[in-house]
């Protein structure tokens, strides 16, 4: 259980505890192709017992390291985490949340996530959203400004890039499309569940996937105590994300 809970909890530097990353979700952990293929295995491949040891290993070994010897139990959390952003973060690293000159020139970013996602943690675009909205401001008005330009979508039950127990099938270009094309913002985009994942077997059920809403969290005396994140999805469960520092409105995603 210990080694779930760190699966759960994310990447921490043993000495510190400091989360250098977010964990994963529960929810999924025994769809095909989730975690059993991704995380704890067996899935082998070219000599890795997971597609994340695959790539995490060819990626600290020949591009931050470039030392064919290298053994991940060797890692150090104090240096090597630094020295990997400084080897590689101006070429891999997509966390810049200034994106003024992209919405200067009118672009729509439309983003969707699996919210069982096994590769990528899915909070991880919850946090990049949210950094961008910060850029813009405070509170309502930030938000409003981003998804202007800027849309997030999380897909409860789904995993890497489809597939999973929830609705599965949707559509996101035609959405981008109409919105490039002629400003029509997605408020909303259909999710559907298709009975074996097979569409000639018929709908098993549709739920809507929503863009954030401010939500104020507020205390006594009616007074906004903290910034929380609520995410509500077609399970009918809340997902809630540890309060900010300073108090202000919050964020809710989900349908």
């Amino acid at each position: 259980m210990e080694a779930v809970r760190k699966i759960y909890s994310g990447p921490r530097n043993p000495r510190t505890g400091k989360v250098f990353f977010p964990g994963f979700e529960a929810g999924a952990e025994a769809a095909p192709g989730g975690w059993s293929a991704w995380i704890t295995g067996p899935f082998p491949i070219a000599g890795a017992p997971t597609i994340q040891a695959f790539f995490g290993n060819q990626f600290f070994t020949y591009i931050v390291f470039e030392d064919p010897t290298f053994d991940f139990r060797s890692f150090n959390f104090d240096t090597d985490v630094a020295f990997a952003d400084a080897a590689t973060a101006g070429t891999i690293n997509s966390t810049d949340p200034d994106l003024s000159r992209f919405r200067a020139r009118g672009g729509k970013l439309l983003e969707w996530f699996g919210w069982d996602d096994p590769a990528i943690p899915p909070r991880s675009a919850i946090n990049y959203f949210q950094s961008v909205v910060a850029r813009s401001g405070q509170g309502e008005g930030a938000l409003q400004q981003t998804q202007e330009f800027f849309r997030l979508f999380l897909a409860p039950g789904v995993l890497h890039c489809g597939g999973g127990p929830g609705p599965n099938a949707f559509e996101v270009l035609a959405p981008l499309v109409q919105w490039a094309e002629r400003g029509d913002a997605p408020e909303r985009i259909t999710a559907t569940k298709y009975i074996g994942d097979n569409p000639a077997n018929g709908v098993a059920m549709t739920r809507p996937l929503c863009p954030p809403e401010v939500r104020r969290v507020q205390g006594q005396g009616g007074q906004e105590r903290r910034r929380e994140l609520r995410l509500q999805g077609p399970r009918r469960r809340e997902r809630r994300l540890a309060p900010a520092p300073q108090p202000t409105q919050g964020i809710r995603l989900g349908a």
